[in-house]
């Protein structure tokens, strides 16, 4: 199985280090954008202001529809490797 093609995926299975791609759409009644992330936390516990708790997907944000966020330069690459493996997929 190639690791850049896309696979069907539900938010059971996904796990710290995985990017995975979601589409989003906003309270403000804009089109939904499709969000690229990669996974951090898929389950932090939060506590709200009115003392009842939620669990938040965290992660960094690497494309909104098609437009790169984030460049990751060589510091950022040693941080992610101090966190777990990071393998280079693209050289894009």
């Amino acid at each position: 199985m190639a690791a850049n093609k896309k696979q069907p995926y539900n938010w059971g299975r996904v796990t710290p280090g995985d990017i995975i791609s979601f589409r989003y759409k906003s309270k403000s009644g804009k089109p939904a954008k499709t969000q690229s992330i990669l996974v951090l936390n898929p389950k932090l516990q939060v506590r709200l202001k009115d003392g009842t708790t939620t669990k938040h997907l965290i992660g960094i944000k690497l494309e909104e529809s098609n437009k790169i966020s984030l460049r990751i330069t060589q510091r950022q690459v040693k941080i992610l490797e101090k966190i777990g493996e990071f393998i280079k997929l693209d050289e894009e």
